[in-house]
């Protein structure tokens, strides 16, 4: 049975690992806390909070696109089409309307969970998708499945990313081929960079990376954290701020990948899903001491 908490949010566990989970607040992962109550992500306080204002904690989707779409004009099929942005990223939009929404839990047992959200066409996408996560806890391992399914009767631009914040992370080490450096709006130049990667925890705040599989993040106290994905998550951000964090966040695009694309840059990552079309990748954590 779906465990209930004081703070009324659903829960799953493994004998190693135990989630929780805030639908009502954008399909977030609130909390992962590995056996001996270390926490791998910053645990989401209980409050709720302004969709638009969200704290850094857990872990949220980034549906139909992930980071920004600049001067929220999105250029597809010889369209401008206006995307509302985000105050966090004005005049630029941010993460895509699937995290700012309540989601409903479909399926859930002691080891797994399933949401889902139906998102209507408006000013923040003008397409309806069904959106949809699956977690699966097996040992000190968690897969997440994340899928988006065109629900317009016309293509739709769409990619798919998870936005977690990784607690007290040291170090990542990855196996990134290709760098895209960004301007001080966090708008990829469109220049890609191969050969020796930077220290993503070392940039400027935040790395566009590409071509990987997999990474390790060390955390405080000797946790080790090991992210491996499916090549349809072919792009990767890390985001590293003024907290004790770090954003790792497999993503299927580059950010302003849907307008990059329009002007010929190639390695995107970027997709069009025909009417009734589904896109989906699973990620894989394995979290361990060592």
């Amino acid at each position: 049975m779906l465990e209930k908490q004081q703070t009324t949010r659903p829960a799953i566990r493994s004998d190693i690992l135990r989630a929780e989970f805030a639908p009502e607040l954008g399909g977030r992962l609130s909390r992962l806390v590995h056996c001996g109550g270390t926490d791998v992500v910053v645990p989401l306080p209980p409050a709720l909070h302004d969709p638009l204002v969200w704290p850094k904690a857990g872990a949220y989707p980034m549906l139909p696109y992930h980071n920004r779409i600049a001067e929220g004009r999105l250029y597809f099929a010889g369209e401008t089409i206006p995307i509302r942005p985000h105050p966090d990223a004005a005049p630029h939009s941010l993460h895509g309307p699937a995290h700012l929404c309540p989601w409903r839990v479909v399926n859930a047992c002691d080891a797994g969970l399933e949401m889902a959200i139906d998102y209507p066409a408006d000013d923040d996408w003008p397409w309806p998708f069904e959106g949809r996560q699956r977690f699966a806890l097996e040992g000190n391992r968690m897969t997440i499945t994340l899928s988006v399914t065109n629900r317009s009767d016309r293509p739709m631009p769409a990619g798919l990313g998870w936005h977690p914040y990784v607690a007290r992370c040291r170090q990542i080490d990855h196996d990134a081929a290709r760098w895209w450096p960004h301007a001080p709006d966090y708008l990829p130049t469109g220049e890609v960079v191969s050969g020796d990667m930077p220290n993503p925890l070392e940039c400027k705040a935040t790395a566009y990376l590409s071509s990987w599989s997999h990474l390790t993040a060390r955390l405080a106290g000797g946790l080790r954290l090991d992210m491996q994905t499916q090549p349809v998550f072919s792009h990767l951000v890390v985001h590293r701020s003024e907290g004790d964090y770090a954003c790792i966040e497999p993503v299927t695009h580059l950010a302003n990948g849907f307008n990059l694309a329009e002007r010929g840059i190639v390695g995107t990552g970027t997709r069009v899903l025909r009417s009734g079309e589904m896109l989906s990748g699973d990620v894989t954590l394995v979290v361990a001491q060592g």
